[in-house]
């Protein structure tokens, strides 16, 4: 079904390949799980079967890849998604839609499947994934682990052939988890579905896996037998822990037959005890009594009674929309309680300033984007240092230890959801605030991450912190907390410390707990421990290390390297010459009056001139057919407007359309003139005309504007955007002095635009006086001295207004815009080459 022909990816901007020597076959209707270490390649793998790799991303793919008999080189992500379905670690930026069935429905849509055909699968894909209560409600009111659900049943609706899942049950709890995995063995075995997924917690899905794809850096990647992989993966479940530590031979890969051989070893632990963890002391740093909160008509807690201790680490459990993430947030004051109260260091959270609240409490929420703003790795952690009151290079070396090898000149909203994760984790750690709130740390990372994250919140519990994490990951909680609570419908069902909580509650019991029951041990570690204890071999001073873990990471990257600078969509020779046929075409439009004879039949007729000029619509509309038309081929071909551009135009015209009626008639106000000049300084001067056109159109379209005038509108605006991109500088001024020059450039072209469509409508109006009249047949200059005399006296009081506001938004606002656009065209790599080489050139 899937075939990597000696494939291998590299981006035009790494130094190193992403993935190479991978030439193996994925037969049809097996479930193959990826595994690795973080960066070892699995999502650009992922990425090279949906096609995504590199028609999206740029770069050069060696080699082949064939997804059921589609060569991806020939076929771009739009003529496989029949084929192909793709789930990514973010689920919010799967949805197009707004609410969960009209998701579940949207790539059949697409796809033009009959409305019965829908319907069905639509109510099947509801009951197989438990979301039949959830389908009217609003994707961004779900928990985090809800809006999986829905991204991967949005997927299951089109019944694709091929799965390529990223991490599916990371934001999932245990039971949704297996709920999630038995849908798609169903899949696999009764339907042939091929599956491929890349998933970290492998304690959930290598013994459902048929075969293991290990990636390695720096080794082939190896296609094999689960246990055959296990025995040597640097990365690998509790349960294969555990055998390699009692020399299994063959490694289990289930908890069922790893108790199958588990009898020795109860044995030998018998009689022995794990390490017990010492009761809390000291005043609670934070409390909630009787605590209810609503969030709209859903009681999401329900008299929640929680102390949190200094130097106690505490797990949240509970099923998706428990009310976990919604305890964090009324700790930190994001949420008013209905009744009852909390304290954090003796504030009210939701009646205390932010800026004392900090000093007290801090949190990395689920999606950790609410945290990072700066434009950098490196601005971020400056900032955090900086707010911390903290050593410069604090926060970036916390970075390094969670997770070694993040460039400083990434943007963070460019980061993979573990990277996010990571660093804004470092962000809130660099305070050592006395309380510490994490929802869901350890998604997206890989165990050698978790167990360094696990090494820093034990050192900031030794030192008194109190931490209060919501997790679904039952190997954290079990490795980690002294206390477990758990929630369910907002009311905690159990609380106490965590083997008592975890070993009797079947879904929340760790896999060496199940294994090793009725015996009180719940990780690898503990009985290592343990053994060493009986052999009288003591424990090294720091711990052991975990199976398979890497060694300690090197020191800091180091910082002040230049941040990537954002490219403009590039032009083709196609859309230069529509583009400069039109611009000649819309001179003499503008300008022929004026060299007209007195005796012309034209200005005879020109009160019909205006109409006849509205055929430059069409001639506008062909710029953007001759973009589009020049999108790259799959060999590469002549640049244009790709999917990625004419989605970036769509969202740019409908801003601007949107920001135009909010001055229209109000002394020539107009802010959308400052969107027009940054957009087009930053994509470049093509894409600037197709969107100051657009955005003319769209606004046309908006407010009922559509008369003779808009085709000399839409030109106006075209070139005012064209010119923001021929402006000078456009890969090395910055800062103030770009501010400035674009802010000039604004108020100079509001005016010119006001000018040139007083040239438009100019000879055509009859009555006005003598001094400021058209007179047809008259000299051009002297008919330009009165046109000049025209615009001061009836125009210049709405194009300075127009001007002023344009200066005052490109200062005050321009910054984050020219950031915000340049970020999006970095990542969208308009300029990126997509490049395909054939099996065994070398790369």
């Amino acid at each position: 079904m899937i075939t990597f022909d000696q494939v291998s990816v590299q981006y035009s901007d790494a130094a190193a390949p992403a993935l190479s020597g991978v030439d193996l076959t994925i037969p049809e209707g097996e479930l193959c799980l990826l595994v690795g270490p973080s960066g070892s390649g699995k999502s650009t793998l992922l990425g090279t079967v949906s096609g995504l790799v590199p028609h999206f991303t740029g770069g050069v793919l060696h080699g082949r890849v064939t997804v059921g008999g589609r060569d991806t080189r020939e076929h771009r992500p739009r003529e496989l998604a029949d084929l192909v379905g793709t789930v990514g670690q973010d689920p919010l930026a799967h949805f197009v839609t707004d609410t969960v069935e009209d998701e579940l429905a949207y790539g059949m849509e697409s796809l033009g499947l009959a409305p019965d055909v829908m319907r069905r699968r639509v109510e099947e894909t509801l009951d197989l994934l438990g979301l039949a209560d959830l389908r009217d409600r609003a994707l961004g009111s779900l928990s985090g682990g809800q809006q999986q659900r829905v991204a991967i049943g949005s997927v299951l609706t089109v019944h694709p052939r091929v799965l390529v899942l990223d991490e599916p049950t990371s934001a999932l709890d245990p039971g949704a988890a297996e709920e999630v995995l038995a849908v798609l063995q169903r899949l696999v075995h009764d339907l042939g579905t091929t599956v491929l997924m890349a998933e970290h917690r492998l304690e959930r899905v290598v013994q459902y896996a048929d075969q293991v794809l290990l990636l390695t850096p720096g080794a082939p990647p190896v296609l094999g037998e689960p246990a055959d992989a296990m025995a040597h993966s640097p990365v690998h479940p509790p349960v294969v822990g555990l055998g390699r530590l009692a020399g299994w031979d063959p490694l289990p890969l289930s908890v069922r037959d790893a108790r199958r051989k588990a009898a020795g070893l109860r044995t030998r632990l018998d009689g022995l005890h794990p390490d017990a963890t010492p009761a809390p002391t000291g005043a609670p740093v934070a409390e909630t009594g009787r605590l209810a909160v609503r969030r709209g008509p859903v009681p999401a807690l329900r008299g929640v009674d929680l102390a949190l201790h200094p130097g106690e680490i505490t797990a949240l459990m509970g099923r998706n929309g428990a009310g976990k993430s919604t305890l964090l947030g009324a700790l930190v004051g994001l949420h008013t309680p209905a009744a009852g109260s909390a304290r954090v260091g003796g504030l009210t959270p939701h009646r205390s300033r932010p800026a004392d609240l900090i000093r007290q409490v801090g949190l990395v929420p689920q999606d950790p984007r609410d945290l990072l703003y700066g434009e950098s790795v490196t601005a971020e952690c400056a900032a955090a240092d900086a707010d911390a009151g903290a050593a410069p290079g604090t926060c970036r070396a916390l970075v390094e230890r969670l997770l070694p090898g993040i460039a400083d000149t990434t943007h963070p909203r460019d980061l993979s959801e573990g990277q996010r994760l990571t660093l804004a984790l470092a962000v809130v750690l660099t305070a050592r605030p006395p309380l510490l709130l994490l929802d869901e740390p350890t998604r997206g990372l890989d165990y050698a991450a978790k167990s360094r994250l696990v090494e820093i919140l034990r050192a900031l519990a030794a030192d008194g912190h109190a931490v209060l994490l919501a997790t679904h990951d039952v190997e954290l909680a079990a490795e980690l907390a002294h206390r477990t609570v758990i929630l369910a419908d907002g009311e905690i069902v159990a609380d106490g410390p965590t083997p008592e909580v975890v070993v009797s509650s079947p879904a929340f019991a760790p896999q060496v707990a199940k294994i090793l029951t009725p015996s009180p041990w719940l990780t690898v570690h503990q009985v290592e421990r343990a053994r060493e204890r009986r052999m009288s071999r003591p424990t090294p001073p720091d711990g052991p290390v975990p199976p398979g873990s890497p060694a300690p990471p090197p020191g800091p990257l180091p910082l002040g390297s230049p941040l990537p600078l954002g490219r403009p969509v590039p032009l083709g020779r196609r859309s230069v010459a529509t583009l400069l046929l039109t611009s000649l075409v819309g001179v003499a439009a503008f300008g022929w009056p004026l060299l007209a004879a007195t005796d012309s039949a034209l200005v005879g007729h020109a009160t019909d001139a205006p109409w006849l000029f509205a055929l430059l619509l069409p001639l506008l509309l062909a710029v953007v057919v001759a973009q589009i038309s020049e999108g790259r081929t799959a060999g590469g071909g002549a640049p244009g407007l790709d999917a990625k551009s004419v989605a970036l135009l769509g969202v740019l015209a409908a801003a601007g359309a949107a920001l135009r009626p909010l001055g229209a008639g109000t002394a020539g106000l107009e802010p959308m003139f400052f969107l027009m000049v940054l957009s087009g300084r930053v994509l470049g001067p093509g894409f600037g005309f197709v969107l100051g056109s657009l955005s003319m159109f769209a606004s046309a379209l908006l407010t009922g504007g559509v008369g003779p005038w808009l085709p000399f509108q839409m030109l106006a605006m075209g070139w005012v955007c064209l010119g923001a991109g021929l402006l000078p500088g456009p890969a090395t001024l910055r800062g103030r002095r770009e501010l400035a020059l674009l802010a000039g450039y604004g108020a100079v072209a509001s005016v010119l635009y006001g000018t040139v469509m007083n040239l438009q409508g100019w000879p055509y109006i009859a009555g006005l006086a003598s001094s400021i009249s058209f007179v047809p047949g008259d000299p051009v200059s002297a008919n330009l001295v009165r046109f000049a005399a025209y615009c001061l006296t009836t125009s210049l009081g709405w194009d300075l207004p127009r001007a002023a506001l344009t200066v005052v938004l490109c200062l005050g606002l321009g910054t984050p815009l020219l950031r915000a656009l340049r970020r999006a065209s970095r990542r969208a790599a308009f300029a990126a080459p997509v490049e395909f080489r054939p099996p065994g050139e070398a790369p």
